[in-house]
């Protein structure tokens, strides 16, 4: 999740940086979005929701439902929980603070073909009000001129496309470093910090319309690498997320944890799924059990060969048998010694073995 531009942790993340891109990889289906009518609001109705993230481009998604508070988006472009991909033998390799390419890359490993969606922009127009600039080779430092008053560094762009646009901010960037406004209105402070760099989108559907990004330190100073604007290209995207979704998997939910896919191929091809490669998961193609292989270091994964198959898979929690065995012979025991409970030295023998019985399950 760091590695895509998510804010995690070793037990969490927070999906407050998503993308089209990501939306559809992890099957993002449905988006819930604060919408701000407080004005409408019915009388006495509290506010129990807030924005945690800038998504813009929630307008390429169809809105279903609405109310005073929430909006409801459905993303046609979610990958399914299986899917079929060209067979592709190399590995997929996630560098660090680089989560733009490694969302390309994953794409690319899915397709068996280079992408390249993110297109890197001019660099913005700047304004500084109270802040001093100092540029270095690979650096730009700010400092505020006059302490205890506001210090900002405004950015302006005009898209020229109705793409979606995005920025890729340092990792340290957070409330205590500086604060981040898009046209005036605060980035909430969950979707800053972490470990790695992070992708932040800022504009989408705005063609010719004007676009500010303003940092306000909150130190006196403030040195960054990294600050780049991105225009990720919509129409070929899409086009390439019919293209895997384009050979059926039919696939059936018989429970939360049981699923079966039945797929016709006309040539090689990977069954891909977004189940994180958790060892309990079992598959079994055309009724043999299979050993899965992990995709991106994360998710399962199947060969398979042309023709027909019936894929079914499901999770059983590692060590299940061993507990239910212990548990079966503890109760054996326990009516044996009920049993001959008449017999003394029989009856202990065997309350000593249900004792350990017990006490190991």
């Amino acid at each position: 999740m760091n590695r895509i531009g998510l804010k995690s942790s070793g037990s969490s993340y927070s999906y407050t940086n998503g993308t089209l891109l990501t939306d559809s990889l992890l099957g993002v289906k449905y988006y819930y979005n604060y919408t701000d009518n407080s004005d409408k609001f019915p009388f006495k109705t509290p506010n129990r929701f807030a924005t945690l993230s800038s998504r813009p481009d929630l307008d390429t998604y169809q809105k279903i439902m609405k109310n005073y508070q929430i909006d409801v988006y459905k993303n046609d472009n979610a990958l399914p929980i299986s899917f079929v991909a060209p067979e592709n033998s190399s590995e997929v390799s996630l560098a660090t603070n680089r989560p733009i390419l490694n969302q390309e890359e994953l794409l690319s490993n899915l397709l068996n073909k280079q992408v390249s969606y993110f297109k890197k922009q001019p660099d913005m127009a700047v304004s500084l009000s109270n802040v001093s600039v100092e540029k270095s080779l690979d650096t730009t430092s700010y400092h505020v001129i006059e302490q205890g008053k506001k210090a900002t560094v405004e950015y302006s762009f005009t898209p020229e496309t109705n793409d979606s646009y995005y920025l890729l901010v340092p990792n340290f960037f957070d409330n205590k470093q500086v604060k981040l406004y898009i046209n005036d209105i605060i980035v909430s402070g969950s979707s800053l910090g972490g470990n790695e760099n992070r992708v932040l989108n800022i504009a989408s559907n705005q063609k010719d319309i004007k676009i500010t990004f303003k940092l306000e330190l909150q130190k006196d100073f403030l040195s960054f690498s990294l600050l780049s604007l991105y225009r990720f290209d919509n129409s070929s995207f899409k086009t390439d997320i019919d293209s895997l979704k384009s050979i059926p998997t039919n696939t059936k939910q018989l429970s939360n944890t049981h699923y079966t896919s039945d797929i016709d191929l006309s040539e090689n091809k990977r069954f891909m799924t977004s189940i994180p490669a958790d060892s309990g998961w079992k598959f079994k193609v055309d009724g043999n059990l299979v050993k899965p292989t992990k995709w991106a270091n994360t998710f399962w994964s199947l060969p398979l060969e042309q023709g027909s198959h019936h894929i079914e898979y499901y999770y059983q929690p590692d060590y299940v048998i061993y507990p239910l065995i212990l548990s079966s012979m503890t109760f054996f025991l326990t009516i044996c010694g009920l049993y001959t409970h008449h017999k003394i030295k029989t009856s202990i023998r065997l309350k000593c073995l249900m004792t350990f019985f017990i006490l190991i399950s």
